[in-house]
């Protein structure tokens, strides 16, 4: 038996789930409504690549995660701090979240 490979919208949606979000939280972190993100998981529209690229940022998930043939479960990485802030040290520059 095979089984059907997930779509676009199905990823969507399992990435904004892996990160712990609701879709009104994940479209406040992309500038989007919970309408239009919630058409993307419905199938109803789909995101263009730079709100791919905000979507893979926000959850955690490698974009071409996105693009995969397969079922795989997405190799997570942290989502991105909303601000990095640089500190000069008598070494050079180090990063403070």
């Amino acid at each position: 038996m095979t089984l059907p490979v997930w779509t676009l919208q199905d990823r969507i949606a399992k990435a904004r789930n892996h990160a712990g979000l609701n879709q009104g939280e994940l479209a406040e972190k992309l500038g989007v409504s919970r309408n239009t993100l919630n058409r993307w998981e419905n199938g109803n529209r789909n995101p263009s690549v730079k709100n791919l690229q905000a979507l893979a940022e926000a959850t955690g998930v490698p974009l071409d995660w996105f693009y995969q043939e397969d079922n795989s479960e997405p190799a997570l990485h942290p989502p991105l701090p909303e601000r990095i802030t640089l500190i000069r040290d008598g070494n050079g520059y180090k990063a403070e979240l």
